[in-house]
């Protein structure tokens, strides 16, 4: 008899359950009441059956049952609950009939065709977040309003180092305590669940730091059921890897910087120490070539053009540094390009003779205009210059020209008809250290040159080009924004050459220096080529200000860089005090940005002349120093560079 109804039961599509009407548990199920419900069938059979219907009117039905009333049912309705807490809406048949020497209660019962689809709609959603949360790359966590876990994924057992004996254990405990052990810092997990309690319906974020070194961003949002807040979803990401890129750069960005400060150290060291020789040279020979007979005066113009060559690459090498360091500075103006034409072409016609080359300047009287920097600009048309004189043929042509089209940019051009330049070789023509073509021992030069113009032309906004074949010549191209007349407020200090040349005939000059070779040469220059009524010196910041204290002089020159003290430091103290704060006083230096200059200027400076001194530059800065102390209203230049 047991083994017919087994026999039954393995061969029902449908649920079939035997219960004990007076314990009421199931005695036998059929396979298909496992497949459903999803349990096993030793944790089927043993269960109340009240475990299974669940729903009021089925609790009242076997609370009947279990006191001897009974009723059958015919295709009625019922819910039944799964191993996982979910339901199933079922058409059931029950009746009560012998089973041997003892009475049963058997159920016939079958998902019904809604909750089937229902179901399987269910199952399909499931297995479909199931395989999303698995394939993302965060990790994982969704829990209810009390912060029970509702469900998480491997990627988040695995951030959090999560054994499998603590996840088979299913004790939300045991994973917040496993949590709370890996955190850096004994607060941040409270702080945290903290957080997330006060933020209800709010997104939180949270960094956190693992005692692994590992680092995880941590987010939550909360999600909603049929309008109520039922929980949050928190995901968890691992930045370790950015952590230690973003703290590589950091290292990396804290080294250029430092890198750039000592190269700016070093420029500003470098300009000080190069110049200060040079100033002796160039200023000795300027004083020996006015004075001296006339083989002597051919020598002395040996030396300066000498000097005045290796001055300009020191410039080269210091503008090339100050270029890569970013402290490079230009000062936009209106620059009238006829006057730096002529410039160039003057300080280069020495050069040409000594070739026979003729230069043919085509820029004069077309009163063109252009945006940039004045100092900038005469660097770079004097490097093309005299790169086309050196470059060129003995007894050949140097032109200047210049174009403008319409509402269009202004084009500089420098042309010869020289020796040429292959295509291979213009490739290399703006590379720092880069000189092409061949016999290049035979030409002066730092191989520079080009690279630093370019950079100054890029500064201001415009390009440096070049057209060349070998043979016939090569032609430079400077490109730069076209303006149409000047717009500038100040005017050259040159322009006041009204003065008389004895304007300094019965005026004091103080001249503070710790150096022996300038001393020399301001004394020198001031009173046998500026005629300076008195010339006292200075070879200390100490003794310069007690002398201009003592003598109040009519003016003062201090170099910036002084032993005991600063220029700064020098005129705080001299503007402080009512005996000298009406002094004009000039600074002279060896190094110095146009950021350091225009802090001078604000300081009280009148004047910022750099190393090596030219005659003609301190004649015109003296001058206008003069006439703005007997004049206030006449402005001097804010300081004048090579």
């Amino acid at each position: 008899m047991t083994l017919s109804v087994e026999l039954l039961l393995s061969l029902s599509d449908e649920m079939l359950i035997l219960v004990d009407p007076r314990t009421l548990h199931i005695i036998q199920a059929s396979p298909s009441v496992t497949k459903w419900l999803q349990f096993s069938k030793n944790e089927i059979e043993g269960k109340l059956i009240t475990d299974i219907e669940c729903a009021l009117a089925d609790v009242f039905f076997w609370q009947s049952v279990q006191s001897g009333e009974f009723s059958a049912v015919v295709n009625g309705e019922g819910i039944y609950q799964d191993a996982n807490g979910g339901t199933l809406t079922v058409e059931k048949t029950v009746q009560q009939f012998e089973l041997g020497d003892k009475s049963v209660i058997g159920i016939r019962a079958r998902v019904s065709t809604e909750s089937k689809v229902i179901s399987d709609a269910l199952e399909q959603v499931t297995a479909s977040l199931q395989s999303t949360l698995e394939s993302t790359a965060d990790g994982i966590l969704v829990t209810d309003l009390q912060g029970r876990i509702i469900n998480l994924n491997r990627r988040f057992a695995h951030l959090w180092s999560l054994s499998d004996t603590i996840l088979a254990q299913r004790q939300d405990k045991r994973v917040y305590r496993a949590m709370a052990k890996q955190l850096f810092g004994p607060t941040t997990w409270r702080s945290l669940i903290e957080d997330v309690r006060q933020a209800r319906d709010a997104d939180t974020f949270h960094s956190l730091t693992l005692k692994s070194r590992r680092f995880l961003e941590s987010r939550s949002k909360p999600f909603v059921v049929r309008g109520q807040l039922s929980g949050r979803v928190f995901t968890f990401t691992d930045i370790t890897e950015r952590m230690r890129t973003q703290t590589e750069l950091q290292a990396a960005r804290d080294q250029a910087v430092a890198a750039s400060g000592a190269k700016t150290q070093f420029l500003n060291h470098m300009s000080h120490e190069l110049r200060t020789p040079l100033n002796a040279i160039i200023g000795f020979a300027q004083i020996i070539k006015d004075d001296a007979p006339a083989k002597q005066r051919e020598d002395a113009d040996h030396i300066l053009q000498a000097g005045w060559h290796l001055l300009a690459l020191v410039n080269e090498a210091l503008d090339l540094g100050k270029v890569e360091a970013g402290r490079m500075e230009v000062t936009m103006q209106n620059v009238c390009i006829d006057e730096i034409a002529s410039a160039c072409t003057s300080l280069t016609e020495q050069l040409a003779k000594k070739r026979g080359i003729r230069i043919w300047n085509n820029i004069t009287h077309t009163h063109q205009y252009v945006k940039g920097d004045p100092l900038r600009l005469r660097q770079i048309v004097l490097n093309l210059v005299s790169n086309a004189i050196k470059y060129g043929r003995d007894g050949g042509n140097v032109w200047l020209s210049s174009s403008h089209d319409e509402r269009g940019p202004t084009y500089i051009t420098i042309r010869d008809d020289g020796t040429g330049i292959s295509s291979e070789d213009q490739a290399k023509l703006f590379q720092e250290f880069s000189r092409v073509g061949e016999n290049q021992q035979h030409v002066e030069g730092t191989g520079i040159g080009l690279a630093v113009s370019q950079k100054m032309a890029l500064l201001m906004g415009g390009m440096i080009s070049v057209q060349s074949k070998v043979t016939e010549g090569s032609c430079f191209t400077l490109r730069l924004e076209h303006v149409e007349s000047p717009t500038n407020e100040s005017s050259p200090v040159s322009g006041m050459g009204t003065a008389p040349a004895t304007f300094l005939a019965d005026k004091t000059v103080l001249y503070i220096d710790d150096d022996d070779t300038n001393r020399a040469i301001f004394s020198i220059v001031l009173k046998k080529k500026l005629g300076a009524g008195k010339v006292i010196l200075a070879a200390s910041g100490k003794e310069g200000i007690e002398r201009a204290q003592t003598v109040q002089p009519d003016v003062i020159v201090s170099d910036m860089n002084l032993g005991d003290m600063t220029g700064m430091e020098i005129l705080v103290v001299l503007k402080a005090d009512p005996r000298t704060t009406h002094i004009p006083i000039m600074a002279f230096s060896g190094s110095g940005t146009r950021e350091e200059i225009e802090i001078a200027k604000k300081a009280g400076f009148l004047h910022y002349l750099m190393k090596p001194l030219q005659i003609q530059e301190l004649a015109d800065a003296l001058r206008a120093m003069i006439a703005h102390t007997e004049h206030p209203a006449i402005q001097p230049n804010t300081h004048k560079t090579l």
